[in-house]
């Protein structure tokens, strides 16, 4: 199996040093923490409460982030907001699948910075021993909060616009999800694949870093 690590690209953020992983995570490897954004987890469970037969995401889900867990071996995972997608998505099943999942890794610490489905959603099970904190909050030199604010002068990391870049020809029309560096301001993919990923309009300077055929590719625009 090919290591999430293959097809990272490292950059400088600020004082930091952190890894753009492919699988749409951030690693700080100094800190050995993971930073993921918007799982969503439970929207396809929120569909079928409409009637809606859409296929459940969160075991391929659970199983991408295990991956990503297993092979940083980190010992912390911090989720920049909309870990859960609604209250009614968070089914009885999707809460045990969860609370399973969690249980094959206890010694990660999981923390997550409440995002707006967060605060509709309420706060995460007891079974799945996640701690939850309003945004902004400090991590060493790293802010960490959902919404982005690109006049921040401080250095963010953040999630919410679920970025991708579009790169087109004569014969195609693509859309990566993609990481974006805008000003002191790195905004993470949505680490789940069942949402809309939105063209965010360029800004000079803007670095994307755009995830294709399982690598992080930098373009600046």
């Amino acid at each position: 199996m090919e290591s999430v690590l293959a097809g990272s690209c490292e950059i400088e953020f600020g004082d930091t040093s952190l890894i753009l992983l492919p699988s749409r995570a951030v690693f700080w490897e100094s800190e050995s923490t993971v930073f993921i954004a918007d799982t969503h987890f439970g929207k396809a469970e929120t569909f079928h409460h409409l009637n809606i037969p859409v296929p459940s995401q969160i075991d391929e889900d659970l199983m991408r982030l295990s991956k990503v867990l297993n092979e940083t071996q980190c010992e912390h995972l911090i989720v920049l907001g909309d870990l859960v997608h609604s209250r009614k998505g968070n089914t009885a099943q999707l809460k045990r699948s969860i609370a399973d999942w969690r249980a094959q890794h206890r010694d990660v610490t999981i923390q997550l910075v409440r995002g707006n489905h967060d605060k509709a959603s309420g706060e995460p099970c007891s079974t799945w021993a996640i701690e939850s904190v309003d945004a902004p909050c400090k991590m060493g030199a790293l802010h960490l909060t959902h919404h982005p604010d690109f006049k921040s002068q401080n250095w963010t990391l953040c999630g919410h616009l679920h970025p991708k870049f579009r790169i087109t020809n004569a014969l195609e029309d693509i859309r990566c999800p993609a990481f974006l560096k805008r000003n002191q301001t790195l905004v993470l993919p949505a680490f789940a694949k069942f949402v809309d990923h939105g063209i965010v309009p360029s800004m000079p300077y803007d670095i994307f870093y755009a995830i294709a055929d399982s690598e992080v590719i930098p373009i600046n625009v």
